[in-house]
């Protein structure tokens, strides 16, 4: 049956005409290079979180250490997020690229 099926597949494609055997063959090599960079970007970004996801935990343990031995954070959160804001700001528009 499978060796049936083969050569109704073989008769169909002897049977296109020469363009359109090349869109079927650069669209499945497009599809096939879409895949792999799709499969390849998940890999990305599931390795690329559990590493942030480390660094997240290095934090918690090294700051629970030192309230441990009696050291707290000085500043608040909110202190810290509008110094990030600041710098933000004091960079945009600063072109690197000369």
């Amino acid at each position: 049956m499978s060796n049936n099926n083969s050569g109704k597949f073989l008769t169909f494609i002897d049977g296109m005409p020469p363009w359109a055997k090349g869109v079927a063959v650069v669209g499945s090599l497009g599809l096939i290079a879409w895949l792999t960079t799709k499969i390849y970007s998940a890999a990305q970004n599931s390795k690329n979180a559990a590493a942030a996801n480390n660094d997240v935990v290095k934090g918690q343990n090294d700051l629970s250490a030192l309230e441990a031995n009696g050291v707290y954070p000085t500043y608040v959160q909110s202190d810290y997020a509008s110094y990030a804001d600041t710098l933000q700001q004091a960079i945009s528009g600063c072109e690197f690229d000369s």
